[in-house]
């Protein structure tokens, strides 16, 4: 009875792994220190970079319908299953004017950075390309926007903008994300030679990119179409 209370226990866990983590409703909040959160509804907000990169959890509705209002261009989502399209075609932002937006998806895994960092050198170098070619600000997030974004975010400081290793991991681990320890490893791995082939990468990305759905919102209500 004990085997099979203990197998029982330890398939919700297996099953949040599968389906790209823990639902947030069931996790922490981190206290991140963000030095700039808009007052923004949404867990885990962040301005990276000014007028550049956001980052957060997966909005609700009304976190949805904030990011509208406050002039994102793109979403990128890196939910492995999970979509939020739908959450953005009901959103109802405030302003009557006109919005546009691209959305992204990158499907990621939390275990990537343990069993397949080859795999997520591809998916760090699919977003440096969004980041840099798309309308901005760039809003990326995953279920808490805690792991993946993190490392998407961590890699993005050290590779574009320059910022140390070090200083990149600091940042990440005041989210508390349950990956830290695997995602900081990622992270100290980001050599000069691994950053330069990550770059290249990118830059191949650039002519192939291709949005997944477009968000056009207009006098309150929003659509979304395919590509």
């Amino acid at each position: 009875m004990a085997r099979s209370t203990t197998r029982n226990s330890a398939f919700p866990f297996l099953f949040a792994l599968l389906t790209g983590g823990f639902p947030f409703s069931s996790m922490p909040v981190a206290s991140t220190g963000c030095a700039s959160d808009l007052g923004s509804p949404i867990s885990n907000f962040c301005v990276v970079t000014p007028n550049v990169l956001w980052r957060g959890a997966k909005p609700a509705q009304d976190g949805a319908a904030w990011l509208i209002q406050r002039g994102v261009r793109t979403i990128v989502n890196l939910e492995l299953l999970h979509d939020d399209r739908r959450v953005f075609g009901e959103a109802k932002p405030a302003s009557t004017g006109r919005h546009e937006l691209a959305y992204f998806r990158i499907s990621d895994w939390e275990p990537n950075a343990v069993i397949a960092p080859a795999l997520l050198d591809d998916h760090v170098a699919h977003f440096l390309a969004v980041v840099d070619s798309r309308p901005k600000p760039v809003y990326v997030h995953c279920r808490s926007g805690q792991n993946r974004t993190g490392v998407m975010v961590a890699a993005y400081r050290v590779i574009v903008e320059g910022l140390s290793r070090d200083a990149a991991i600091a940042e990440m681990r005041r989210y508390q994300g349950i990956w830290f320890k695997a995602d900081s490893a990622y992270i100290r791995s980001l050599s000069s030679e691994r950053r330069y082939e990550i770059r290249r990468k990118a830059a191949a990305w650039m002519p192939k990119l291709k949005r997944d759905s477009r968000i056009i919102c207009e006098n309150a209500k929003c659509k979304v179409s395919k590509g």
